[in-house]
């Protein structure tokens, strides 16, 4: 058979817990192991969750979170689009082995060595750590303050080793006994080995204010926020291996056979946020928001942009004109809102005349060379793109909360 019909899937966890009334901790230790579709296919997988919280003080807390995972998974070389269009492809008349154990060739294809010939083996690992400062300020009643700091590293190792399909035969069943013609594939085995590295970094820091006087009621929200994300890539192949050992010291001795390839790219980005509500005597209602986002997408004049929202909300269901004379009106509310949202445009700078500087591009005298091109025509005044959005909309209950609707405009 082509795929497994039923495989094996393990699952185990133990967590961990505890603390005082100053200190709580909790720990998770977790593994999965999965067989895949193909016999060569295989997935295990390990994670460690962590979180810590401390009562400093009688105003501090702090917290740790951390949520990490190591995943080994091994697989054939092949495409597994390949695999499985050859798979759709194949007569289920036509046997897969011969009773004399020959691979079967039929119709220009073969698909057993798609499945054992080769292999290709990943390890990811992925680091997701957190750090929270809760302050409470004593001296103004309803204010806080809270700072994030996250830090997520993750790698990523490829190794995959590529080798030439064994023979493989068609049959000619015409003859007494039947003829098997054998079929080869040219070629040595070959590796490539890749390696990749993601590190983000978040920095938040909020305010918050909630009060509430008499029957005016007011919050208050401020956040900045910060994200950095560093991406490198390395990768390096070899080719006409003489003997079955993929590593890659010990492929061919020809420069024609080696290869090597690398890049990394860099982003950033930086936001305010802030939102002011005001509410009185639970029937009136006020908020005003906003965002000043920058990206390094854009140039410089052209890297923020403020988005502002505002909103008003009128509960009629709390006016005595209502409330002491229309007994089956539970909720009624009248309201209505603006917005403006920002997306991202083109793509990294698309602003500026750069040029693409591109590694073996042409032969010159025998020597491979660099090239240089020129990228798409700049655009220096490409920003944000811009939505905005207008509402009006009525909601309510009625009949003890029976029926409930809500019409927007």
């Amino acid at each position: 058979a082509v795929r497994n019909k039923n495989t094996t899937l393990t699952n185990h966890n133990v967590a961990f817990s505890g603390g005082t009334d100053r200190i709580t901790y909790y720990t998770g230790l977790g593994y999965l192991g999965q067989e895949g579709l193909w016999s060569t296919t295989r997935r295990k997988r390990y994670n460690l969750v962590t979180n810590i919280d401390a009562k400093v003080t009688e105003t501090t807390k702090i917290g740790l979170s951390i949520n990490a995972y190591n995943e080994f998974v091994n697989r054939p070389s092949s495409d597994p689009r390949q695999i499985f269009s050859t798979a759709q492809a194949w007569w289920p008349i036509h046997a897969l082995r011969y009773s004399n154990g020959f691979e079967a060739y039929n119709n220009g294809k073969r698909i057993l060595h798609l499945l054992t010939t080769g292999s290709r083996a990943s390890e990811e690992s992925r680091v997701m750590a957190q750090l929270t400062v809760d302050q409470e300020i004593r001296a103004i009643k309803g204010l806080s303050l809270k700072g994030v700091v996250a830090y997520d590293p993750t790698t990523l190792h490829d190794k995959n080793w590529n080798e030439p399909a064994p023979s493989s035969y068609s049959i000619n069943t015409t003859t007494t006994p039947y003829e098997y013609t054998e079929v080869t594939v040219g070629g040595k085995p070959s590796l490539l080995v890749q390696n990749q590295r993601w590190k983000d970094y978040t920095l938040q820091a909020m305010v918050n204010y909630n009060q509430q006087f008499g029957r005016h009621s007011i919050t208050g929200l401020g956040v900045f926020e910060a994200r950095r994300s560093d991406w490198d890539y390395v990768a390096a192949s070899r080719g006409n291996y003489e003997f079955n050992v993929p590593e890659i010291d010990l492929g061919s001795s020809d420069k024609e056979d080696w290869g090597t390839g690398g890049t990394s790219s860099e982003a950033r980005q930086v936001g305010y946020v802030y939102r002011v509500t005001y509410g009185f005597n639970d029937r009136y209602f006020a908020e005003a928001s906003g965002r000043y986002d920058g990206h390094y997408y854009f140039a410089p004049g052209r890297r923020f942009g403020f988005f502002p929202a505002f909103s008003l909300g009128w509960r009629l269901s709390e006016e005595r004109f209502l409330k002491d004379h229309v007994d089956w009106i539970d909720q009624l509310k009248l309201r209505a809102s603006y917005g403006e949202s920002g997306n991202l445009a083109g793509g990294p700078f698309q602003y500026s005349n750069a040029m693409s500087l591109n590694g073996n591009a042409y032969n010159f005298g025998g020597t491979i060379l660099q090239g240089v091109s020129e990228r798409a025509e700049a655009n220096p005044n490409i920003t944000w793109e811009r939505a905005q959005k207008s509402n009006v909309g009525l909601e309510g209950a009625v009949l003890d909360n029976l029926l409930s609707f809500e019409v927007d405009y």
